[in-house]
């Protein structure tokens, strides 16, 4: 619970608290749907829903999506991430990459990281097959850069 509070934390330094949405579902295809919303003409995160079925997939999802709010800015805002498949993957890859290094910070390690860092890589997966990019990443805890994508 600690480390969710410190996530809403980082969360509400870009969002007011009203929008940030972290909910629990029966629906196991839902917590896919998980994203920050973007304000497109503004090029500013408006609201961030995160959802879990299963109790492990609550912090690396959430961790992934405040990923997107503190990566996201340095990359070139949504503009970035819609510009092109190669650029919308490696705004993937940094904010999982992100996310590990923070739970990492956090200590979580063992299996729960492992569990994390597994969930993560099936969505950079996905990702990689569904955009047809040309380098696939591996997220690994020894790779500090977010280089391979």
């Amino acid at each position: 619970e600690k480390i969710v509070y410190e996530l809403v934390q980082k969360a509400g330094r870009y969002l007011p608290a009203d929008k940030i949405h972290i909910d629990k579902t029966e629906n196991p295809l839902l917590w896919h749907r998980s994203r920050v919303k973007w304000n497109q003409e503004v090029n500013k995160a408006v609201e961030l829903e995160v959802y879990y079925n299963e109790d492990f997939q609550r912090l690396p999802v959430l961790a992934h999506e405040v990923g997107h709010l503190e990566t996201l800015p340095k990359l070139g805002n949504i503009s970035f991430y819609c510009s092109s498949e190669k650029n919308l993957y490696h705004a993937e890859v940094v904010a999982s990459t992100w996310a590990l290094k923070f739970l990492a910070s956090k200590g979580l390690k063992g299996g729960a990281f492992n569990e994390a860092k597994k969930l993560l890589q099936g969505c950079l997966d996905n990702y990689y097959i569904e955009l047809g990019v040309p380098v696939r990443y591996i997220l690994d805890s020894e790779n500090k850069n977010g280089e391979g994508c």
